[in-house]
């Protein structure tokens, strides 16, 4: 991979990076608002509830995409951003630019949801 495609993929997950926390900063900020919400009735109190809980799904995936950023950014030290975690060859530019956090390539991610037991 170019030099200059392999920044432009560091800088999109450092973008992606500072979003997700600004996001998460949020998503605690509406949860602690909810939390001093002057509530009145069963129904106020089922509301914030469900906001709460509405807040803290999304929180969580936005806690793992950033879990998974991370790790990508690490692959940048170590040379090995851009590589299959499965079959060790290069994950194309067009799915990197698509999700610059990929682990897998394209048939390896696939073999993987189709092996995947629920």
């Amino acid at each position: 991979m170019q030099e200059k495609r392999r920044e432009q993929l560091k800088n999109l997950l450092l973008t992606q990076r500072k979003q997700i926390l600004k996001n998460l900063k949020g998503f605690s900020d509406e949860i602690e608002e909810l939390d001093h919400a002057d509530l009145n009735d069963d129904l106020d109190y089922a509301n914030v509830a469900s906001d709460k809980s509405i807040e803290g799904i999304l929180g969580n995936q936005q806690a793992q995409k950033l879990l998974e950023i991370d790790h990508s950014l690490a692959k940048f030290d170590n040379n090995t951003f851009g590589v299959c975690e499965e079959c060790k060859k290069s994950i194309s530019v067009k799915r990197l630019m698509i999700k610059p956090h990929a682990r897998f390539c394209i048939a390896c991610r696939e073999m993987k949801e189709e092996t995947r037991i629920f």
